[in-house]
């Protein structure tokens, strides 16, 4: 029966579960901060992807080499998912999501330039309007009313790096992947980077954390277990570049969402440049 439902449409949950997830973060880093809001959605996914991979039986990470492939995803994931996080509690999602959704531009360039392989024109101009719209976001775009430059540019490096740490974990994850499973892999990078995180989050020394905050992060957990599922039941399809296209459209989800639900002030080049960002970043996904 799944056989049956359009690529597209899986490809539009995704994005909507994805977009969701995010918008949600700024909920829960105002009632828990970055190091809580990442612990609990990286250990609420584990549990998640555990779950799904030992009802499915996918194999998890067994060899040395497969299971140092898995952890090591883990690490860079959990302190992408801390960089992400810092800035949505600092800045505007419609300032942040554009600027970290740019990881399709970084995925290019390690495969240029760490596997020497060559991208055409087409890909160069996607990743020039979307490097351009970056640009024009984190200078002309609204980062939270009244803060100066130096909020803007630390904001904007945190996205930046958030989104260079995810790119990095999937590369890493590759080799556990190919010797085992996806789902084996990202439940055990998130048990891991969980752990990280919720060693870093005893050590800042958090007070008693909101009920309510917990309960949107594992929301968030779900929904991004939820849209990760979602592609990898896709990605095996002939047609499944429809999907990625689709799927990569959460960010646009998440800022509609911003606006109208928390009011985000957002100026006219700054919708420009989240345009061109996220429409550079859809057309590299696309190739």
């Amino acid at each position: 029966m799944i056989d049956t439902v359009p690529t597209a449409l899986f490809g539009a949950a995704a994005a909507l579960s994805l977009g969701l997830a995010d918008f949600l973060a700024r909920i829960a880093t105002a009632r828990l901060g970055p190091n809580l809001t990442a612990a609990a959605m990286y250990i609420g996914g584990a549990v998640l992807f555990f779950a799904a991979a030992a009802a499915l039986g996918a194999s998890f990470p067994a060899t040395g080499p497969a299971l140092a492939s898995a952890v090591g995803s883990g690490l860079a994931g959990s302190l992408g998912i801390l960089c992400f996080y810092t800035a949505i509690s600092r800045g505007q999602l419609s300032f942040v999501i554009p600027i970290a959704g740019t990881y399709p531009v970084w995925s290019i360039l390690y495969t240029t330039l760490g596997l020497g392989r060559d991208f055409g024109p087409v890909l160069l101009a996607a990743m020039i309007v979307t490097l351009a719209g970056v640009a024009v976001v984190a200078r002309h775009g609204v980062v939270e009313a009244g803060s100066g430059g130096r909020i803007r540019a630390g904001v904007a490096i945190l996205a930046v790096l958030g989104s260079i740490l995810f790119t990095t974990s999937l590369h890493i994850a590759e080799p556990a992947v190919a010797a085992g499973s996806a789902l084996g892999t990202i439940a055990v990078a998130r048990a891991v980077g969980g752990l990280i995180l919720a060693l870093a989050a005893m050590r800042s020394g958090a007070g008693r954390p909101s009920r309510i905050g917990l309960l949107v992060a594992l929301a968030m957990a779900a929904l991004d277990g939820v849209a990760t599922l979602l592609v990898l039941l896709v990605i095996v399809r002939a047609e499944n570049t429809l999907a990625i296209v689709v799927s990569s459209a959460f960010g646009v989800v998440t800022v509609l969402l911003a606006r109208i639900f928390l009011a985000e002030r957002i100026n006219r080049l700054q919708w420009l440049g989240i345009m061109m960002a996220l429409g550079g970043a859809a057309a590299i996904s696309a190739f």
